[in-house]
């Protein structure tokens, strides 16, 4: 279960009391008996690790609902996990529903909404959480009911799934793993005698229609993994995975009863949860060639093209992420009218016989994104172990793994990719941004250089068409982040009817094309006073002066305004936007406010930013003339 503060710094003192303990009793050892030293040290160490690995990791936080099969995963899964070196804290919420009525969200949609989780289990039609899942198991056994009145019941049970989810996601955009149905568990008799099926006819119709429904529910909204337990249990057989794990009696007043079916479903866990792990932040792939898309060396003939795999790599593309081409070969070679992929389709191409790690880092350079959020897939070992070992942070997948492409493809259902009009742009813009860096590179003049940009503002207030690449934009942006407040699109909203509020986007082109959305600023008026909640501005969009605009333009819209105060919270990321207010003039008042009477004079921003357009509701008005590089507000 998540620690609180108070439980986590006793577990920290814990911690470093431990480690104290250990050194002390190791160098008494060293001196009295230093044959046994390094051994007992090693022992000491490999004891408590368990607890030097909860302190030392972020956990992966997972709100499970469900019946008792989420408390068997859960108490298998830590284990899994352990050898990952990867820590959960998890939350089990148990839903019950009344005979013929839907299922009841109360409760469980207040603790996600209060939570912060990275990850929501859903299982419904698991063993028998459900008194009208059970019903319909019973009726479709019993053989003496219509397949008209099996297909009324699967489709109510189906409903009342859907708006379920449905309800939890108005309130979240996590990712969601929603369990299919196995059917399990089996009859007394059908469990103990091999020569029967382990289903009935109507039970077996039961389970494909409702997999059914579930797979179509899954198929039509975003960021949902589909657990498929029929497969799971067909892999190992359902008598298997229906046998107890302690004897009878021990388990004969227990409320959980663990099972091998919990153990098969926490490994199908263990892995989701890696990929997440390994995952979430994902930016960019760093994608090679030869026996990577395809089978063979294309500089020596004829190669089988793994379609598939290019394919995925496409939607990725068009969901966001960035590919860039890291293929030792001679450009020369690669015949790219073959592949599924294009040229356009990578960021960045570097096709050479130079070392991989400096093209990684030279890609780091021009792209101005963290290497720990590229990953790397490259069939060779060596050249992997070269990367990840001179590269700090990289993640490195071996193609010819079959869960490479696994993890991959349940990428696509990770917060790291969206199905926006933004997302299919990144690649474009990012191409665009590394054409700016080189059009500055052979400026000397900086005012001149940014002039020569033609860069163009659009500022107004955000409207509900923006939703989806404002939450975006919040979501995914660590750096120029002066909260990193992770407002949900259900938040942000009802932030946009408050009448004390005013949610601004600002929007970015220049002579090379437009960046689209790059700003918000979330402000909030109260006695006379204009707090900026939260000031968010994406990395491409930074160097151009942008964020001084951001800061000055909001304070047009409002009147009787005499005091205005910044927000700021230091987060591991956030450090570039750390100065944001003092540079503005504002006067440090504590760790996280700064405040700037409107008396002390207009803002300011640079005058190489032109104002294409105001947004609704606004009256701004521009002078220049002051300082020769700024304008005022």
């Amino acid at each position: 279960m998540p620690l609180d503060s108070r439980e986590q710094g006793g577990l920290t003192e814990l911690v470093d009391m431990l480690a104290a303990d250990i050194q002390s009793i190791t160098d008494l050892l060293r001196c009295n008996a230093p044959d046994v030293a390094d051994a007992f040290c090693a022992v000491m160490e490999g004891v408590h690790q368990p607890l030097l690995n909860k302190h030392s990791s972020k956990p992966i936080r997972i709100a499970l609902i469900g019946d008792c099969i989420m408390t068997e995963i859960s108490s298998f899964l830590e284990p899994l996990l352990f050898e990952r070196t990867i820590s959960i804290d998890y939350k089990t919420f148990y839903f019950s529903s009344r005979m013929g009525e839907g299922i009841d969200t109360q409760g469980i949609e207040e603790g996600i909404a209060s939570g912060k989780f990275d990850l929501i289990a859903l299982s419904f039609l698991t063993f028998e959480g459900l008194p009208l899942y059970t019903h319909l198991l019973q009726t479709a056994t019993s053989g003496k009911v219509a397949l008209s009145v099996l297909n009324e019941q699967c489709d109510a049970l189906l409903v009342s799934i859907d708006r379920y989810i449905a309800a939890i996601r108005a309130r979240t955009n996590t990712p969601i793993l929603l369990h299919g149905c196995s059917g399990l568990p089996l009859g007394k008799y059908r469990r103990r005698l091999p020569f029967l099926p382990v289903m009935s006819p109507g039970k077996r119709y039961v389970v494909e229609r409702l997999n059914a429904g579930l797979r179509d529910i899954a198929g039509h909204l975003e960021n949902i993994l589909l657990i498929d337990e029929q497969a799971v249990v067909a892999r190992a057989g359902h008598r298997y995975a229906s046998q107890h794990l302690l004897p009878h009696a021990l388990r004969k007043n227990a409320y959980i009863h663990h099972s091998r079916f919990g153990m098969l479903m926490a490994e199908e866990y263990a892995h989701m949860v890696n990929a997440y792990y390994l995952l979430a932040n994902t930016k960019v792939l760093l994608v090679d060639f030869d026996n990577t898309l395809w089978q063979g060396v294309m500089a020596d003939g004829p190669v089988v093209h793994d379609v598939a795999g290019q394919q995925l790599l496409k939607e990725l593309q068009q969901a966001g992420i960035l590919l860039v081409s890291l293929s030792k070969n001679d450009p020369r070679n690669i015949r790219w009218e073959e592949m599924q992929l294009q040229p356009d389709d990578f960021v960045l191409h570097k096709i050479s016989w130079d070392a991989k790690p400096q093209a990684v880092l030279e890609v780091a350079s021009v792209l101005d994104l963290d290497p720990r959020s590229f990953v790397m897939l490259d069939d060779n070992p060596v050249e992997r172990e070269l990367v990840t070992t001179s590269v700090q942070g990289i993640t490195a997948f071996d193609p010819l793994q079959p869960s490479s492409w696994q993890y991959l493809r349940w990428l696509l259902s990770f917060p790291a990719t969206r199905q926006t009009e933004e997302a299919g742009r990144r690649t474009s813009m990012y191409r665009e941004a590394a054409q700016r860096r080189e059009a500055q590179a052979i400026s000397f003049d900086y005012d001149a250089m940014m002039h020569s940009l033609e860069l163009k503002v659009g500022w107004r207030l955000a409207t509900h068409k923006d939703l989806d690449r404002l939450h975006e934009l919040i979501s995914r942006t660590n750096q120029f982040n002066t909260t990193t407040i992770r407002y949900s699109q259900a938040e942000l909203e009802q932030l946009l009817k408050a009448r004390d509020h005013g949610v601004f986007v600002a929007t970015l082109s220049d002579k090379f094309g437009s960046l689209g959305i790059v700003g918000s600023v979330i402000c909030r008026v109260d006695n006379q006073c204009l707090i900026y909640e939260s000031v968010v501005m994406s990395c491409r969009a930074m160097g151009f002066g942008l964020e001084s605009l951001l800061i000055s333009m909001p304070v047009a819209t409002f009147t009787g305004i005499h005091t205005l105060v910044g927000t700021f919270t230091a987060s591991e990321r956030n450090s570039p936007c750390a100065d944001l207010f003092h540079n503005a003039g504002f006067v440090k008042a504590s760790d996280h406010q700064w405040y700037r009477p409107v008396s002390a004079g207009k803002l300011t921003y640079p005058t190489w930013l032109h104002l294409s357009g105001s947004g609704e509701k606004q009256s701004v008005v521009t002078e220049r003339g002051e300082p020769s590089t700024q304008a005022t507000v």
